[in-house]
């Protein structure tokens, strides 16, 4: 009785793991990916991302450009950006454009700008 109960437990683990990378596995694909990046994001970030769905690996490529580029926009100025259905393109040109203009970039005024224009 004791052996089949212990059978049992380990089943269920198996089934219950086997469950949580098939359901998280755009998760740990974007997770593994990004550490080949120069400037990989953390796990939890990734995690808090997924979960409000965003599309991982733009959000990935996104990170890498700030980064690379010294750009002054936070992930989650990129994120609500994104949500709102800006290109991501359009604010990476500004926020570089105002890099090299040496102005400071503000956001605010870029996205009140763009999405009028844009409606």
């Amino acid at each position: 009785m004791v052996e089949n109960m212990d059978w049992l437990q380990a089943s269920i683990i198996i089934i219950l793991l086997i469950s949580l990378i098939i359901t998280f596995r755009k998760l740990l694909i974007a997770w593994y990916k990004s550490r080949s990046y120069i400037y990989p994001l953390p796990f939890g970030q990734l995690l808090g991302m997924h979960l409000r769905k965003q599309d991982l690996i733009k959000m990935m490529d996104a990170y890498e450009r700030i980064n690379k580029g010294s750009l002054s926009i936070t992930m989650e100025q990129v994120e609500l950006f994104h949500l709102r259905g800006g290109k991501l393109d359009d604010l990476f040109q500004e926020a570089s454009n105002c890099k090299n203009n040496y102005e400071t970039f503000n956001y605010d005024k870029y996205t009140k700008v763009y999405f009028r224009d844009a409606s």
